[in-house]
């Protein structure tokens, strides 16, 4: 501030028989230059003249200091005739001296044996407060609750220091309490816990040293006595990961003062929608709350209940949060745990796939698994798609993978033949293991029948009551050129060491073998053959698929 003008109202110099007035009056203070200019309008109301007078100028500054600065004008008798005859205008400049801005102004009429003083303000307002923007329009506040109070800035033109009285009214502007005197914008407002106090208005009065604003006044702000329910959360505890078919459990209590309030306890997962997981009227004890949600497959679930309806990724933050309600719009502090998944992975079975080569003899796999996630797992091994066994899977234990001797013969010579090895877990992801084989036959041996083992009726049926004398075979082969054929049969099958005798050409030739043994150590006889085929120099497949004949 360097200059400011004040308007002020009629000073009133009455004394004696005399009514002078100053009218119209404007006194201007420039602190810069430490002068004083008023200004205005003179009359004489008193229908008395004669005499002679002066008005003498008084100010009062910012330290609550007066100082004389000078006469205003002099008026002579005659100057000023009766009632209203003449008035005239005038201005006068005066230096002052001092610290800081003018406060007040005193004009002092003097003349013979009497004097007058009419004192008025320097003062221009502050502006009224900008509007209240917190509490929020249409905010309900808790009986209890603490607020801020916000409210914009006044401006001086003086430059004065502006308070801000702050008052609260609980019966819509018809009484006010004041609550703070602060140089802010903004104070804190704990609102009273009483139940015959339920709405708030605030009004803010902006203050120089001399004189206020207008005030500033809000809505009515509801309170709600309700008391909030209260809430702890128990579990689940804070960063854990969640697994395939890992649980998530809610579980902790809640409470209400207020009797007979019904509470409900929700959840949400992030931004999603809010679900109750429980609900009560606990009449002032805790109850307690228990659910556990499941993820699988990608998701949480309660129940059946998808309860994010998307997937939730991996390595990020997931949120949990748990708060409690009450039917009367109360609202516990919610509580907030953070989580993650893993999405669910297939077992690992180690080894890779790949070709193990040409085998005469029936080859063996070992190998291991283990399921991630720790879950239940399955193990079938298949043969060309055909499943051999199957077993519950053992983290990391050593499997072997085995051919059965009758399922190697079997298997077609000369072709590629599939090893499948399938982990599936618990929630029906798996993995294969695969190897491809080729079996190499050079030779095709059948080394006779083992009695013991055969069937009862079988054994039966090569069992003779005397030596065979004949025997006809008719074996189901395709024998390529170059192929070595050994064909051997004997009638004392029982013996432990049977007389074996070369049947190759006849067999091979369709004809009858007649034997020539007619001795046996066993109590019976019986007709046994065998016969060997190797491939010799044979460049094509040999096939041998059955035996038929006859004997006497």
């Amino acid at each position: 501030m360097s200059s400011v003008t004040y308007s002020l109202s009629t000073l009133n110099l009455t004394g004696l028989a005399r009514r002078s007035y100053f009218r119209n009056i404007n006194v201007t203070s420039n602190l810069s230059t430490k002068k004083l200019t008023i200004s205005g309008m003179l009359e004489n109301d008193s229908g008395s003249t004669g005499g002679s007078y002066e008005v003498y100028v008084y100010v009062k500054n910012a330290s609550g200091n007066w100082m004389e600065v000078g006469s205003l004008l002099a008026v002579q008798s005659g100057s000023l005739g009766p009632l209203n005859s003449r008035e005239f205008s005038y201005t006068e400049m005066f230096g002052y001296s001092g610290s800081g801005r003018l406060t007040e102004i005193t004009l002092r009429i003097a003349g013979g044996s009497y004097s007058n003083d009419s004192t008025s303000k320097l003062n221009i307002n502050p502006t009224s407060p900008g509007i209240i923007t917190s509490p929020a329009m249409g905010q309900i506040i808790s009986g209890g609750e603490t607020i801020s109070v916000v409210w914009g800035a006044s401006t001086d033109q003086e430059s004065d220091p502006i308070t801000y009285e702050v008052s609260a009214s609980y019966d819509s502007g018809s009484t006010y309490q004041v609550v703070v005197n602060t140089s802010a914008t903004s104070t804190s407002y704990q609102a009273p816990k009483d139940v015959t106090k339920t709405k708030v208005r605030f009004k803010v009065i902006a203050k120089d040293f001399v004189g206020q604003s207008s005030p500033r006044i809000s809505q009515d702000y509801q309170i709600n006595q309700n008391s909030s329910p209260a809430l702890i959360l128990t579990s689940p505890t804070a960063n854990q990961t969640l697994t395939e078919g890992g649980q998530l459990p809610v579980e902790g209590s809640a409470n209400d003062q207020d009797i007979g309030d019904s509470v409900t306890v929700k959840y949400k997962i992030n931004n999603g929608t809010a679900r109750n997981l429980d609900s009560k009227v606990p009449n002032g004890s805790p109850f307690s709350f228990s659910k556990n949600l499941i993820y699988k497959n990608k998701r949480l679930y309660d129940g059946a209940i998808d309860i994010v309806g998307v997937d939730l990724a991996e390595n990020v933050d997931h949120i949990l949060t748990v708060w409690s309600e009450d039917d009367k719009q109360g609202k516990s502090a919610e509580e907030i745990r953070k989580f993650r998944v893993i999405w669910n992975r297939p077992p690992v079975i180690d080894g890779q796939n790949g070709d193990i080569g040409i085998h005469e003899a029936p080859p063996t796999v070992t190998y291991a698994a283990y399921d991630p996630e720790g879950n239940p797992f399955t193990v079938i091994e298949k043969i060309n798609g055909v499943a051999t066994r199957s077993f519950a899977g053992v983290a990391n234990r050593q499997e072997t993978f085995e051919i059965k001797h009758d399922t190697w013969l079997r298997l077609e010579p000369g072709v590629l033949h599939t090893l499948t090895i399938e982990a599936t877990d618990d929630q029906g992801m798996s993995s294969k293991r695969m190897y491809t084989l080729t079996r190499f036959v050079d030779k095709i041996t059948f080394n006779g029948m083992e009695y013991a083992l055969l069937r009862p009726e079988t054994r039966e049926f090569f069992t003779t009551d005397v030596a065979a004398k004949r025997l006809l075979l008719t074996p189901m082969w395709d024998l390529p050129p170059g192929v070595n054929l050994l064909v051997e049969a004997c009638n004392n099958g029982y013996d432990a060491v049977p007389t074996w005798e070369d049947a190759t050409h006849v067999v091979k030739t369709g004809r009858i073998h007649m034997f020539n043994n007619t001795t046996k150590t066993a109590a019976k006889w019986g007709i046994n053959f065998r016969f060997r085929i190797e491939k010799g120099s044979a460049i094509f497949p040999i096939y041998f698929k059955g035996v038929g004949g006859a004997f006497d």
